[in-house]
């Protein structure tokens, strides 16, 4: 056997320096250039490499291989955007991670809110001028006009409103003027008050026909309060007759008028737009920062939950949790109740835009603490179930109201978790590849004993219990490093910003004897396992501690040889 001094497989071997001892040939090249890519992709940021002094202590017999096997360095913020599907994960200014869970509730539309049904209203024009009208001895043009009003309310008067006027984008007209008399002459419909560019809607009618017009493009119908009923637009009927042989009795009806508006698509509504209320679809938003990959139980602190709004409709809103559930882990199912915000009695207002700010998107967000309700203990919600309900114009709120065709209302309950509380047995893992029985590649038996070696960094509050496995090819678990887990110690020196400083810890040995060698033989893997807890988690009060981007625990596997001395 050489008995030169200690040779090392340093990660220079690994890149693809051959070794100067030939029998130090640990991996087959396309092995040599496995791990080359492997320890470079895992190496991005960390320019370290199993400490050479390390392997020159232990064993006391010859070594005669020594390699490291890899290292990992692990980080809660790449586990979390592994796996969250629901969730989002983001870091505010200070580092801090947050998962955000948003439940879009609704998009609620002017357009959808505010449809005009199709009106349809009869009329009677009557001679009320007391005496007869004598048509056959008319020497002159004969002008006859009697006033009507259209009710225009959008939903025939149910919710109180009261509209100034409405812009209209498109809208059919269609009237009805039927006469039991012989009328020469012409028939007129006047909207006086109802414009377009300072011209008031008219137009000549054919008796006893059916007259249709959808020429509404740009009118603004300006609309009134009359003895007591709201949303009334002017119409006014005149007929200019000239001599027939009619007498018209006094009090007779002159003319039966009908007519009906269909089809109103508005560009604008503006006025008091009325007080009604209208349940938002339900919604379920999933918690899955539980995943497969990391384990255990969470306790987060400084909870919220928010209402988040984008509304360009100009009237106010107030919206309130109907009713809200969490299912926990066990299955069972919590109700959630409110009381200072988002109750039916404390409802969130948000911001609507003003007269100013026509066409304009106004967003905000109303928040409640939720940090009471305890959502993630041991058996923590696993998904939020919510019913919002809304009301328009509520009490004791302006009157002046506007929407427009395009209006829209955004909103979004959102839930807010930062990253900060305690945590207990969180279990997160690794997996290396590693072929045990291509260590040393001229005769396996010879290997008397394996000197494990395990380099850590903790930058964690959290002390981790930690573990190596042995795994076959199908990924079955062969034995472990030792009987019992290695502690790693926590980080809990602090820096001026609060984070704790990163904490070294001391180096790791453990040696394999040449029985337990032979057993694991099959290994191609070797799974790193640590379970963490937050320091002070079993306090009473528990302990909280902030969880920052860059918190990270770092683990270096490296593995001597001591083989049979031989001549």
């Amino acid at each position: 056997m050489d008995k030169s001094p200690l040779k090392y497989l340093s990660l220079e071997f690994v890149f693809g320096i051959q070794p100067k001892n030939p029998k130090i040939g640990l991996f087959n090249m396309h092995k040599i250039w496995f791990f080359a890519v492997f320890l470079c992709f895992f190496s991005a940021c960390i320019n370290q490499e199993l400490d050479r002094d390390l392997l020159s202590k232990e064993p006391q017999g010859i070594i005669s291989a020594a390699v490291p096997i890899g290292y990992k360095q692990t980080g809660l913020k790449n586990i979390f955007l592994e796996q969250l599907q629901q969730g989002k994960l983001v870091e505010d200014a200070s580092g801090l991670l947050w998962f955000k869970y948003q439940l879009p509730c609704d998009t609620l539309s002017a357009a959808e809110l505010f449809k005009f049904p199709t009106i349809n209203q009869g009329f009677q024009m009557i001679n009320m001028s007391g005496k007869a009208i004598q048509l056959d001895t008319l020497t002159q043009t004969l002008v006859l006009q009697d006033t009507f009003y259209v009710d225009f309310a959008y939903s025939n008067g149910l919710n109180g409103e009261e509209l100034d006027s409405i812009v209209v984008d498109s809208m059919d007209f269609r009237v009805a003027l039927q006469t039991a008399y012989t009328l020469n002459g012409n028939a007129f419909i006047d909207f006086p008050e109802s414009r377009n560019n300072n011209n008031f809607y008219t137009k000549k009618l054919i008796i006893n026909s059916d007259n249709l017009f959808s020429d509404w493009k740009n009118y603004s119908l300006v609309l009134k309060k009359i003895d007591g009923v709201a949303n009334a637009m002017q119409m006014v009927l005149r007929l200019e007759l000239s001599k027939s042989d009619e007498i018209i009795p006094a009090g007779a009806v002159m003319a039966n008028l009908n007519i009906q508006f269909n089809r109103l698509v508005f560009k604008g509504i503006y006025g008091y737009l009325g007080q009604f209320s209208f349940d938002l679809p339900t919604v379920t938003s999933v918690f899955d920062f539980y995943n497969q990959k990391l384990q255990g139980s969470f306790n987060f602190d400084h909870l919220s939950l928010k209402l988040v709004s984008d509304n360009s409709i100009g009237l106010p809103f107030g919206f309130f949790v109907q009713e809200m559930s969490v299912t926990t882990t066990d299955l069972q199912s919590r109700q959630i109740v409110f009381s200072d915000v988002l109750s039916a009695q404390n409802p969130a207002m948000p911001a609507y835009p003003s007269f100013l700010q026509i066409g304009q998107r106004i967003a905000d967000t109303t928040s409640m603490d939720m940090s009471s309700l305890q959502l993630f203990s041991e058996n923590y919600a696993t998904e939020a179930i919510a019913q919002i309900n809304g009301t328009c114009n509520p009490d004791e709120f302006s009157t002046q109201n506007f929407a427009l065709n395009s209006s829209k209302m955004l909103l979004n309950l959102q839930f807010d978790i930062p990253f900060w509380g305690n945590t207990k047995h969180i279990v997160i893992q690794d997996t290396l590849p590693f072929v045990l029985k291509d260590f040393y590649a001229d005769d396996f038996a010879s290997i008397q004993r394996l000197l494990f070696i395990l380099n850590t960094t903790n930058a964690f509050p959290m002390d981790a219990a930690m573990q190596i496995y042995f795994c076959n090819q199908s990924m079955q678990v062969l034995d472990s490093l030792s009987d019992e887990a290695f502690l790693i110690p926590a980080a809990q020196e602090k820096q001026a910003d609060e984070k704790v400083v990163p904490l070294v810890n001391e180096t790791i040995k453990i040696a394999m004897s040449k029985e337990k060698v032979l057993t694991l033989e099959p290994t191609c893997y070797i799974i790193i396992r640590s379970s963490l807890n937050t320091l002070g988690a079993n306090d009473l009060p528990p302990l909280s501690w902030k969880f920052y981007a860059d918190y990270y625990l770092f683990a270096q596997v490296g593995v001597a040889a001591e083989l049979e001395n031989n001549p």
